[in-house]
């Protein structure tokens, strides 16, 4: 995700035809990381109380 920072702030020349991909790529690794750290382990828990 911090690769994509440069991109997205458009800090470098040439960078306005790639912002909008580097924007969505930190969102979509972001909802990722979340998925996976967090609603992932509580679904796992609420089904292993269920058996």
């Amino acid at each position: 995700m911090i690769g994509f920072l440069p991109l997205a702030l458009n800090l470098e020349e040439g960078g306005d035809m790639l912002q909008p991909m580097a924007v969505a790529a930190i969102g979509g690794l972001g909802m990722e990381m979340l998925v996976a750290l967090f609603l992932m382990p509580c679904i796992y828990v609420l089904a292993s109380k269920r058996t």
